[in-house]
């Protein structure tokens, strides 16, 4: 096996004067990461509100269920 030394070693850069426009544009691809991170995000937001939905839903659900059953028990009696 061939190990060549020194062929493939990374890059050390040091930014020293970063300001806000260099940052939001991530060195040219600042589509690609930001909209990365708004679907991450809307994923996250969605995982959170779904079960919140659906948790209301059951709890209706469950209380219309007891109230016909205790009309049905009045309407027999």
């Amino acid at each position: 096996m061939l190990f060549l030394r020194g062929a493939w070693e990374p890059e050390t850069r040091v930014v020293t004067n970063m300001n806000w426009s260099e940052f939001f544009n991530m060195g040219g691809y600042a589509f690609f990461v930001w909209t990365s991170y708004a679907l991450t995000l809307v994923v996250v937001i969605a995982n959170i509100i779904s079960p919140i939905m659906q948790r209301k839903k059951v709890i209706t659900l469950i209380k219309r269920t007891i109230k016909r059953e205790q009309l049905q028990k009045q309407n027999k009696v």
